[in-house]
């Protein structure tokens, strides 16, 4: 096995790390946001956390034969039209462990007091069956969802996420995010 890929086995193996690092960044980016004031249907967002969990059905994926109980973590950040989306899942059950590694262009269309999330993108999957040495694939994904508001930060999430390569799967995911407000023109066009 490269050296890239023990690193990447050894860091997302360590699921107490990721909620430390996430926990910190939270902090963090939560000590610099500034207030903002609802500003209606058109209110600006900065950066967004985000954690969720749900089941992953795997179809033609050699030695992942049963849904897959998933959870992960996500950032967001604004780009000029939309958000680019990092993430990382983790799964380990019916003897096989499962990571994921993504990156997405996020479309966010406002509906009355929710939005309508619309994305796509690259992955990366990580993956050992039974026992069997990891293997990892390259592949893409596209999907949507829900976002609606519970707090002056907090969001209720939904997700329906469609990946390709191996085989195929799709991940149902509910969550919460965080969105911080807007700094002082981000998200204007020039």
């Amino acid at each position: 096995m490269s050296y890239s890929l023990r690193m990447a086995h050894l860091l997302l193996s360590r699921s107490k790390l990721f909620m430390i690092v996430f926990s910190f960044l939270l902090c963090v980016q939560s000590t610099f946001a500034q207030e903002e004031k609802d500003e209606g249907k058109d209110k600006k967002f900065g950066s967004i956390y985000g954690i969720h969990t749900g089941p992953l059905l795997p179809n033609q994926i050699q030695g992942m034969t049963e849904i897959m109980p998933v959870w992960g973590v996500r950032y967001g950040l604004p780009v000029r039209k939309g958000m680019l989306e990092m993430g990382v899942a983790n799964a380990r059950a019916y003897g096989v462990e499962y990571y994921n590694i993504s990156a997405s262009i996020r479309g966010d269309y406002n509906i009355d007091d929710m939005y309508a999330l619309i994305y796509a993108g690259i992955d990366s999957h990580y993956y050992s069956p039974n026992g069997a040495p990891f293997n990892m694939y390259f592949g893409a994904h596209v999907g949507g969802g829900f976002a609606a508001h519970l707090g002056d930060l907090l969001w209720f999430r939904t997700d329906m996420k469609f990946n390709v390569n191996p085989g195929t799967a799709l991940y149902i995911g509910f969550g919460l995010e965080w969105r911080m407000a807007a700094g002082e023109g981000a998200g204007e066009e020039k």
